[in-house]
């Protein structure tokens, strides 16, 4: 369940970055290009929070090959 949101977060920082790169290039004002920046950096806290309460919780694991081998 935790890694759909994580994902679903994921897709919604990328289409804010794209949707304020699209106001940058088409507008003169930057009012638009500075409140999709806004939205990007609240969905990148809300991702990191979501990774942080996962690993506490358990329900995200390192499952690297050389993870507790040294």
């Amino acid at each position: 369940m935790i890694k759909i949101v994580i994902l679903i977060l994921a897709v919604a920082m990328i289409f804010a970055l794209v949707t304020a790169a699209k106001h940058m290039w088409t507008t003169s004002n930057g009012e638009k290009t500075h409140y999709w920046l806004m939205w990007r950096v609240g969905i990148a806290v809300a991702l990191i929070a979501v990774i942080i309460f996962g690993m506490v919780t358990g329900q995200l694991t390192l499952q690297a090959p050389w993870h507790g081998q040294y």
